[in-house]
């Protein structure tokens, strides 16, 4: 179904059938979409997150993919970087640019076996690794979700969780989908979704339009296989 473009959260994220949070009277433009989400967002500093986690874990990707240049978030963890594969797209690689480091070349190396959309990276720079938890915090619990809209500055959105849904009803290719009360916006793709302790249990993936309701894959669902180049012509129609 493509209905549910990544959550990247560029333009063509925008168009998504099901609400969850409320009704919608009709469906909003990619353009007008985007805009609306991007201005109801509550950046956070840095300095002023609600949790703390090591922010030179959390990167900022940019690759060409089906001949555009994307971009998005991704951050390390002791196996790799991790982000949405729809920020890579059909690239083998990524230009990487960690918090106040010297950006590097990071190589894909590792694709989700079921489709969902998360990518895994290998790439060298001098960063602690964020820790990873396969549990969800309860519903209404607060989640904080890291990244780099619009290319940076690094800034986090916190919201509360929402619960877990079927991936089938987003269009996603994923069996659980967190819900997250948090606005997000364009760039926030593929970064982490944290819990109070600054553990990484998500990857965020979407964003649901009228809703501020951020989407993302459990980390502790994703099961990754041997790259393989992503065919540009199965994500046209």
């Amino acid at each position: 179904m493509k209905w549910l473009v990544g959550a990247g959260l560029a333009v063509s994220l925008a168009l998504i059938a099901l609400i969850i949070v409320g009704p919608q009277s009709a469906q909003t433009s990619p353009a007008s979409a985007t805009a609306t989400s991007a201005a109801r967002v509550e950046r956070i500093s840095v300095a002023h997150s609600p949790v703390a986690y090591n922010v030179e874990a959390v990167v900022s990707l940019s690759a060409i993919s089906c001949g555009t240049s994307q971009q998005g978030t991704g951050f390390l963890t002791e196996v790799g970087v991790f982000t949405a594969a729809h920020v890579i797209g059909d690239s083998a690689s990524a230009f990487i640019s960690p918090y106040r480091q010297e950006s590097v070349f990071g190589t894909v190396v590792s694709r989700s076996v079921d489709g969902e959309d998360v990518t895994l990276l290998d790439a060298e720079f001098g960063a602690e690794p964020l820790e990873i938890s396969h549990v969800l915090p309860e519903r209404g619990r607060t989640a904080t979700i890291a990244g780099y809209p619009g290319g940076g500055p690094l800034t986090s959105v916190a919201g509360e969780m929402l619960g877990v849904g079927d991936g089938d009803i987003f269009g996603l290719q994923a069996e659980r989908v967190i819900m997250i009360d948090a606005p997000t916006e364009e760039g926030y793709s593929g970064g982490p979704v944290l819990n109070d302790k600054g553990e990484v249990f998500g990857v965020v993936v979407a964003m649901e339009v009228g809703t501020n309701t951020a989407l993302a894959i459990p980390i502790g669902d994703v099961e990754l296989s041997r790259f393989a180049e992503h065919d540009c012509r199965a994500s046209i129609g």
